[in-house]
């Protein structure tokens, strides 16, 4: 009885946990940090309440440390952005207090002539334009400087390992009856595909694979897609093999071994309960499958892509 309130308990910490996480991420001040808030917050949670997940108590407590240490540096670069603790505050509050309606220029003017309100709305829309503008040039300033930094992490190593990949998959792909990936260059969906099935788990900085892409064909910047896209890609391939992991909980403590191939179609294994946050991508009937062997293996398996998505995040993200 005791394990199981002390389960619920976990779950409703977890819950409450995650719930903050994403309250503090909404106030951060650009996609990239709030992504980054969200995805080493919530791994953090995930590895604090999951203990089994790594069964070496050394490097969990590696990998735990390293997603606070990211999620704390992201959270103070936030509040420093912010100009101050107090200015970040209120862009926290802000989530749950609804926006106070402006008075209009009509309201205070309306005994004025015509010819001063017009000029007062024309003042004001101008002005209105500056900060605009003004507030675009910052954040396109901010967006440069990142894709910057992260563009110093091109590896001429793991752009020729990447591309063997590339054209090894590519090659077996159009030997088949029905290839799937005739239209890599051109199609998106196709793109997002082929990283997550056959990229997405190598250990490489993101412009190295933005330049690999490039060199056998694929202009990603025509498709929109940059570092920031493939992070994105990344954390949802990264749950659905979260959800693999869990699925396997009870076979593990049973000992399970399959006698038979074990599939995990990613259809049925993607994020799909979180609203706007929901994996909406269509894997078709593309699946993760194993050989014949026990469940206890298959999670381990599934371990060490954890540590390696650790790894990329890190390795990506430190300056």
């Amino acid at each position: 009885m005791q394990t199981a309130d002390k389960k619920h308990l976990q779950i409703i910490f977890s819950a409450l946990a995650v719930i903050l996480i994403g309250i503090l991420a909404q106030a951060a001040p650009n996609l990239g940090a709030k992504l980054l808030l969200l995805v080493c917050g919530v791994c953090g949670v995930i590895l604090y309440f999951g203990r089994d997940l790594i069964p070496n108590i050394t490097v969990w407590r590696g990998f735990l440390w390293t997603a606070g240490g990211l999620f704390a540096v992201t959270l103070i670069w936030s509040v420093v952005a912010a100009g101050s603790p107090a200015a970040y505050g209120k862009k926290v509050a802000a989530f749950f207090v609804p926006e106070v309606p402006e008075i209009t220029i009509d309201t205070l003017y309306q005994d004025m002539g015509a010819d001063s309100l017009q000029m007062e709305q024309t003042l004001e829309s101008l002005d209105g334009q500056l900060v605009q503008m003004f507030g675009e040039l910052e954040l396109a300033s901010a967006a440069v400087a990142e894709r910057q930094f992260l563009s110093k992490n091109v590896n001429t190593e793991e752009v020729e390992k990447i591309s063997a990949i590339i054209q090894k998959r590519l090659k077996e792909d159009a030997e088949k009856d029905n290839p799937s990936f005739v239209n890599l260059k051109t199609d998106v969906h196709a793109l997002e595909l082929f990283y997550k099935i056959y990229l997405a788990r190598e250990l490489c900085h993101y412009s190295s694979f933005i330049k690999a892409l490039g060199a056998v064909g694929v202009d990603c910047e025509a498709m929109a897609v940059d570092e920031y896209m493939l992070m994105l890609w990344d954390v949802e391939y990264f749950f659905s093999l979260y959800n693999m992991r869990q699925s396997l909980l009870d076979d593990v403590a049973q000992g399970v071994v399959y006698e038979e191939e074990k599939l995990f179609p990613y259809q049925e294994f993607r994020v799909s309960e979180q609203n706007e946050y929901s994996d909406v991508f269509d894997y078709g009937t593309w699946r993760r499958q194993f050989s014949p062997q026990s469940a206890e293996e298959i999670s381990n398996t599934l371990d060490k892509n954890f540590i390696n998505y650790y790894r990329k995040l890190n390795m990506n993200f430190r300056r």
